[in-house]
């Protein structure tokens, strides 16, 4: 089960809420059997004064990734699954260099032995 944090959101953006927990599920079902290892945060960017927006960032511990998401965007489910599907895939990426990083520095590590 994916861990989800919303006490965040649910403090400064209650209205918010239950759009979050809807696309928390739709992430979940992107994630499949990779959700366990997934950590997910939302929260409130608040750097526009005009028009605050939803962040949403994912880790799993060695990196993370985070999106912002303007309210009109829960309301429009395509295009929300796909602005979720390339949060992953971007939390791929950053797993896939992470791991080649590690290889590189073992491959290295045996070159100085």
């Amino acid at each position: 089960m994916m861990k989800v944090d919303y006490s965040s959101l649910e403090r400064r953006w209650p209205e918010l809420l239950p759009e979050a927990r809807a696309a928390s599920e739709l992430l979940k079902a992107e994630l499949g059997t990779s959700a366990p290892s997934i950590h997910a945060e939302w929260d409130v960017d608040e750097s526009n004064p005009d028009q605050f927006l939803a962040l949403l960032e994912i880790s799993d511990g060695k990196g993370s990734v985070g999106y912002r998401f303007f309210p009109e965007e829960f309301s429009k489910i395509d295009h929300l699954k796909i602005k979720l599907h390339r949060l992953w895939g971007d939390m791929l990426m950053i797993q896939s260099h992470v791991g080649l990083d590690d290889l590189r520095w073992r491959y290295a590590m045996q070159e100085w032995a």
